[in-house]
C-alpha cells in the first residue's frame, strides 16, 4: 500500500516497506532516479485538444467581418484558397502570440478587455454601416474575378489585423484558456483550436464559391451587403449589452 503525501498536480508516494520516494507528475514518474513510462496521459491530451477544437468551432458561426469577407472572397476573387490561407496563417501567428504573451495580458486584463471591447463595438458599427451604405453601379458591379488578388489579400489582412475582436477572441481568450492547462498540454489546446480554424477559413471560402453564381448578380450582392450590415450592427448591440451587464 502507498500513502498519498501530497495531492495535486504532483503526487509524492512513500512505500511503507522500502521507504523510497516516488514523484508522479503529468509528464513522467521518477522513482529512485529512474524514469517511469507514464508520459502525458492520452486523456489529458484529448481533453486539451478537444477543448481547443470546441472553442474554435464556436467561432465558425460567429457573424463577424472576417467570416463575411471569407464568403465574399470565395465568390468574387480568382484566388480564394490563397486568401483563406493568408488569413489562416495570420490566425496561427495570433494564437502563438496568445500562448506566449497571455501572462502579461492577464495582469492588465480589465483595462485591455474593456478597451478592446469598445474598439470592437466601433469596428463592427463601422463595418456594418459601410456595408449598408455601399453603392453599386453597372459600371462598377463586382462580377466574378473583378476584385484583384492583391486588393483581396489586403482586405483579408485588414479584417484580421485591424479587427479588435480578433484580439479578444484569438489572442486574449485563447491564451487565457490555454493557460488553464499544464504547459505540456497548451500546444495540444492550440492544435485543436487551429484544426477548427482551418474548417472556418476554408469552409466559409467554399461556401462563398458555392454562392458564386448567386452573388454574381449586383442585385444579390446588394442583398448580401444589407444582410451583412444588419448582422454586424446586431453583433455590436450584443457586445454593448454584454459590456453593460459585465459592469453592473
Amino acid at each position: 500500500m502507498n500513502d498519498f503525501r501530497n495531492l495535486g498536480t504532483t503526487l509524492t508516494l512513500r512505500e511503507k516497506n522500502t521507504g523510497s520516494l516516488c514523484r508522479i507528475t503529468a509528464t513522467d514518474a521518477d522513482c529512485n532516479g529512474k524514469r517511469g513510462g507514464f508520459g502525458v496521459s492520452g486523456s489529458y491530451i484529448l481533453s486539451a485538444g478537444g477543448t481547443g477544437f470546441v472553442f474554435g468551432t464556436s467561432l465558425i458561426f460567429s457573424i463577424g467581418p472576417q467570416n463575411l469577407y471569407l464568403i465574399r472572397a470565395g465568390a468574387l476573387t480568382k484566388a480564394p484558397l490563397l486568401i483563406a490561407t493568408v488569413g489562416y496563417l495570420s490566425e496561427f501567428l495570433l494564437v502563438t502570440a496568445g500562448l506566449v504573451s497571455v501572462g502579461a495580458v492577464i495582469r492588465i486584463a480589465p483595462v485591455v478587455d474593456d478597451m478592446l471591447r469598445l474598439l470592437g463595438i466601433g469596428f463592427l458599427l463601422w463595418c456594418g454601416l459601410s456595408s449598408l451604405l455601399k453603392r453599386r453601379t453597372d459600371a462598377l458591379s463586382q462580377t466574378v474575378g473583378v476584385t484583384t488578388t492583391t486588393r483581396a489579400l489586403s482586405s483579408m489582412l485588414a479584417v484580421t489585423w485591424l479587427n479588435p475582436l480578433v484580439y479578444i477572441e484569438i489572442v486574449f481568450l485563447t491564451g487565457a484558456m490555454a493557460a488553464s492547462f499544464e504547459p505540456e498540454l497548451r500546444l495540444w489546446f492550440a492544435a485543436g483550436f487551429l484544426a477548427a480554424s482551418s474548417l472556418r477559413f476554408y469552409g466559409w471560402t467554399l461556401m462563398g464559391r458555392l454562392l458564386q453564381h448567386w452573388l454574381a448578380s449586383p442585385r444579390n450582392q446588394r442583398l448580401f451587403d444589407i444582410a451583412a450590415g444588419l448582422f454586424l450592427i446586431a453583433s455590436a448591440a450584443l457586445l454593448v449589452r454584454q459590456l453593460y451587464l459585465f459592469r453592473n
